[in-house]
C-alpha cells in the first residue's frame, strides 16, 4: 500500500492525500475523513523519506545538552522526546559535556543534517556569546533557561525559551531555613560562571538582606558531580563558622552534602539542615529523605517540545518567555 494507492481510492490527487496527512486543515472535511478511513482501513504507515520530499522536513529534532550525568536532563529529554515522537518526530541526542570546540562540533553536525529544530538545554551552554551562537542558527530553536534579554537576540528563526523560576525556588528554600530559625547559612553552588548559579546566589543574598543578615559562606562545586558536594560540605564544616542550615544549587551537590556531614558524625537535620534543588527521582529514597526544590523536568520537556513544534507549524509565531513556578517540597533534612 503507497500514498498513489490510496489516491486512486479516494479518487484524489497524490498532493490531495498527502494534505490530508500532513496539514489536513487545507482539505475539505468530507474529503479528508474518506483519505483518512482508506488510510486506516489498509494499515498505511508513510514513509519517512517520502514525506520529508514532500514537506521538505527532515521530522528530527536535536537535544542538545551539557551532559546526561545529571537525572534532570535525562528526565527533561524523556518529556521532550514523548511530545515530539507523538507529534511525528525522531530526535538526536547531543551532549557536549561544557567543552567549547565540542559545542560548535555539534552545531555544524545539526547544520548539515538539515534537523528541523533544536532544544538547546542547560546555562552551560549559555555562558559568554551565547547570543551569538543562537543568532548564528537560522531554524527554530527552544531553549531551556531564563533568558530575560532574549528580545536582544536577532530574530532568523523562531527562538523562545522556557525554565524553572529558580529566583522564586530559591527564595522559598532560603525563607523556609529562616523560619526554622537558622542564621548561619551556608550554600554550595555549581560552576560559578554559569547563568543558573549568579541567579540563585543573587536571589539568596535577596532573602538574607531583608533578615538583616550576609552571605558568608559560599564554597563552589560541580552540578554533574556528587563527589563536588561532599569536598564543599567538608569545607563549610570545617571552618568552624558554626554553620546550621546548607541550601545546595542541585541534588547531585546535595547527596553529596548529607554524605559529607554523616561521615563527620554528625546528625540531619539536628546539627546540620540541607535543601537541595531539582526534586530527582532518588530525592525521596535518601536517608533521610532530601527537602529540596520541585523543578518539573519531564513536564517542561514536553513544553518545551510543543514550543518548538508552534515555531516549525508556524514560522510567525510570536517568541516567548516562559517561567514554571518552583515548589518546595518538604522532607526529612530540615
Amino acid at each position: 500500500m503507497d500514498i498513489k494507492t490510496i489516491a486512486a481510492r479516494a479518487g484524489v490527487s497524490i498532493a490531495t492525500v498527502s494534505r490530508a496527512l500532513n496539514k489536513p486543515e487545507l482539505v475539505r472535511p468530507q474529503t479528508r475523513e474518506r483519505i483518512l478511513q482508506i488510510v486506516t482501513e489498509m494499515n498505511y504507515t508513510p514513509n519517512p523519506l517520502a514525506k520529508s520530499l514532500l514537506t521538505g522536513r527532515t521530522y528530527t529534532i536535536a537535544l542538545v545538552f551539557p551532559t546526561l550525568r545529571n537525572p534532570y536532563f535525562s528526565q527533561l529529554a524523556e518529556g521532550c522526546e514523548a511530545a515530539l515522537s507523538s507529534s511525528g518526530y525522531t530526535t538526536s541526542i547531543f551532549s557536549f559535556e561544557e567543552e567549547v570546540p565540542k559545542q560548535q562540533a555539534i552545531f555544524n553536525n545539526i547544520i548539515q543534517r538539515h534537523i528541523d529544530g533544536i532544544i538547546l538545554a542547560g546555562s552551560g551552554s549559555l555562558q559568554e556569546g551565547y547570543q551569538q551562537i543562537l543568532a548564528g542558527l537560522n531554524i527554530p530553536i527552544v531553549v531551556v533557561e531564563d533568558m530575560p534579554d532574549l528580545d536582544s537576540i536577532p530574530v532568523r528563526a523562531g527562538i523562545s525559551c522556557i525554565n524553572i523560576d529558580d529566583r522564586q525556588g530559591t527564595r522559598l528554600a532560603i525563607q523556609y531555613l529562616l523560619q526554622k530559625g537558622h542564621t548561619a547559612i551556608g550554600v554550595i553552588t555549581g560552576e560559578p560562571q554559569m547563568l543558573i548559579t549568579k541567579r540563585r546566589l543573587e536571589a539568596t543574598w535577596e532573602v538574607l538582606k531583608k533578615a538583616g543578615l550576609t552571605l558568608n559562606h559560599i564554597v563552589s562545586g560541580s552540578y554533574i558531580s556528587i563527589e563536588s558536594g561532599y569536598r564543599c560540605m567538608k569545607t563549610l564544616l570545617g571552618k568552624g563558622a558554626g554553620v546550621t542550615a546548607v541550601f545546595t544549587f542541585n541534588d547531585l551537590l546535595a547527596i553529596g552534602a548529607l554524605n559529607a556531614v554523616l561521615d563527620m558524625g554528625l546528625q540531619i537535620p539536628r546539627d546540620v539542615a540541607v535543601i537541595g534543588f531539582d526534586d530527582i527521582p532518588i530525592a525521596p529514597f535518601t536517608r533521610p529523605r532530601l527537602t529540596t526544590v520541585h523543578s518539573p523536568s519531564n513536564e517542561i520537556g514536553i513544553k518545551a517540545a510543543r514550543m518548538l513544534l508552534n515555531h516549525i507549524n508556524d514560522p510567525s509565531t510570536p517568541r516567548r518567555r516562559v517561567l514554571v513556578p518552583a515548589e518546595l517540597i518538604i522532607r526529612e533534612t530540615c
